[in-house]
């Protein structure tokens, strides 16, 4: 008894895929569709003397890209523009008797020359 195949090289009656038959799919090392369409955009406007930043704002902010490519766009801006958040230890020596002022006072600080 033969298994009948139809065309995608599914078995007709179970819809499993026959072996040796994959059905083909997108070839390895091949990229998808929004990523080519990303980097075909920075190319076209990197010839015009364009940062990677301004491209990726150009594509963040066109109505006409697709809104998954759109947010893509901008989740790289934001990596460039906004640093990532770090842990920062503070130590303090239990021995001091600070008032809620002066530990505020302290940790503002702190804060400050983390920023810089």
């Amino acid at each position: 008894m033969t298994d009948e195949v139809i065309d995608n090289g599914r078995n007709v009656k179970t819809g499993q895929f026959v072996k040796g038959n994959s059905g083909g799919g997108r070839p390895k090392g091949s990229r998808n569709k929004m990523t080519q369409r990303m980097l075909n955009r920075v190319a076209d406007r990197s010839e015009d003397g364009l940062s990677m930043e301004e491209i990726m704002m150009d594509i963040a902010q066109d109505p006409n890209m697709p809104a998954e490519l759109r947010f893509k766009a901008a989740a790289k801006i934001s990596d460039l523009v906004y640093p990532r958040a770090s842990s920062v230890e503070v130590k303090m020596d239990d021995r001091e008797n600070l008032s809620k002022e002066q530990i505020d006072n302290r940790l503002r600080q702190l804060i400050a020359l983390g920023l810089k």
